[in-house]
């Protein structure tokens, strides 16, 4: 639906009304849909509700929701068949959605974090937080230009894919201890299938290493865990979380990808 038509369909069910009585303006519509980008989706002057899962459906469609009406859903069981936790959860502005894979017939080497946290997810991109070193040392790594790149092509030149364990879920900050429900994990074990050439995981951190023994288990390609970038690793040095890095360079060496200077 247009904003023009969704201000006529709320205004005439009486759903809001400005102060006067008066139909809220389009505009004021377009600006609340801005405002919630893991709920709505605007294209071709067109407003639409987001489709990552049926789980993001029912947070758009009701107010509350107890995760026992949803224990149909896959992500719900564990690979035994049990039902996990179920719990009332108010809807909120905590529920984080993350991005879409950058990976292509390129990617030799997935980087996975846990999640986007609030910085990225503002800025649609991944490692945006000012004082997350990852993009600082991809540049060192493998930049030899003047321009800092943090984009998705220039890992793409170099065999590099990122994403994360987890899709989305309901989280208070940037941290993983601040997840108030259970996540929605990725289906990685699909995107491997699919990217034959993707030959090795690195784990930006523990934290994601954890998440996905728990979450995706055992796959068939090389996995590996880096010290985390962020900034909530106070155990390291920047020079330190540098000098561990620069194991990917060999792996991407490894996998012939990339020749090491």
């Amino acid at each position: 639906m247009s904003c023009s038509d969704i201000a006529k369909e709320i205004y005439s069910k009486k759903l809001y009304l400005q102060k006067n009585g008066s139909m809220a303006p389009p505009r004021q519509i377009r600006a609340r849909v801005k405002k919630y980008p893991q709920y709505f989706v605007i294209k071709d002057a067109k407003i639409h509700l987001s489709k990552s899962s049926e789980l993001t459906k029912k947070l758009q469609e009701k107010k509350t929701f107890n995760l026992q009406q949803l224990s149909s859903l896959p992500h719900l069981h564990g690979e035994d068949g049990v039902k996990k936790e179920s719990i009332t959860q108010v809807v909120s502005p905590d529920f984080k959605k993350g991005f879409m894979p950058w990976i292509d017939k390129n990617t030799k080497v997935l980087i996975l974090g846990t999640m986007p946290g609030d910085t990225s997810t503002e800025q649609l991109s991944y490692y945006l937080n000012p004082s997350n070193t990852f993009w600082k040392i991809m540049n060192r790594l493998f930049n030899s230009t003047d321009h800092f790149e943090k984009s998705r092509d220039f890992l793409s030149s170099i065999g590099i894919g990122l994403w994360d364990v987890y899709k989305e879920g309901i989280r208070k900050g940037s941290l993983d201890s601040g997840f108030s429900i259970h996540p929605v994990p990725n289906d990685i074990k699909g995107i491997i299938r699919k990217h034959k050439s993707i030959k090795y995981i690195v784990f930006n951190g523990k934290e994601a290493l954890d998440a996905f023994l728990k979450e995706i288990g055992d796959v068939n390609v090389s996995c590996i865990v880096m010290p985390s970038t962020s900034s909530t690793n106070t155990h390291m040095t920047f020079d330190e979380k540098f000098d561990a890095w620069t194991q990917l360079k060999k792996i991407l060496k490894q996998v012939k990808h990339i020749s090491t200077p």
